[in-house]
C-alpha cells in the first residue's frame, strides 16, 4: 500500500483490463495491432456524436497514453465522420510502438 485509497477492488480491476484489452484485440482499436502495436494493453475510444472530439487512451502494465483529436473551437474534424478509431488509435499506435519497443510482453494477471 502506498498511502492511497483503493477505489475498486483488484478483482474489478482485473476484470475491466481484460474487457478493455478486448478494445484493442478485436474493438474499435484494434487498427493498433495492425499498425504495429503489439504488446498486452487496455483501452477505450471515444467520439462525439457531431464527430468534433476523438479520442483514444490505452495502456500497457508500464506505460499509459492518451490521444485526444479535435479543435479548440468546436468544429467537424473532417468531412463526414471523424471516429476515435480512424483518427486517434493510429496516433496512439504511432507513438506507443517506439515507445515501448524494449518491453517485454507484460499481461493483466489475476489477482490471487
Amino acid at each position: 500500500d502506498e498511502g492511497g485509497t483503493r477505489a475498486i477492488s483488484e478483482v474489478t480491476a482485473f476484470l475491466m483490463a481484460n474487457m478493455m484489452a478486448d478494445v484493442i484485440n478485436a474493438g474499435t482499436a484494434a487498427r493498433a495491432r495492425g499498425l504495429g502495436f503489439t504488446l498486452p494493453a487496455a483501452g477505450k475510444t471515444g467520439t462525439t456524436n457531431d464527430y468534433r472530439d476523438a479520442w483514444f487512451v490505452g495502456y500497457t502494465k508500464s506505460l499509459v497514453s492518451g490521444v485526444w483529436v479535435g479543435y479548440d473551437t468546436p468544429k467537424p474534424i473532417l468531412p463526414g465522420a471523424a471516429y476515435a478509431a480512424d483518427v486517434a488509435v493510429p496516433l496512439w499506435a504511432r507513438f506507443m510502438a517506439p515507445a515501448t519497443a524494449h518491453d517485454q510482453p507484460a499481461y493483466f494477471s489475476a489477482p490471487r
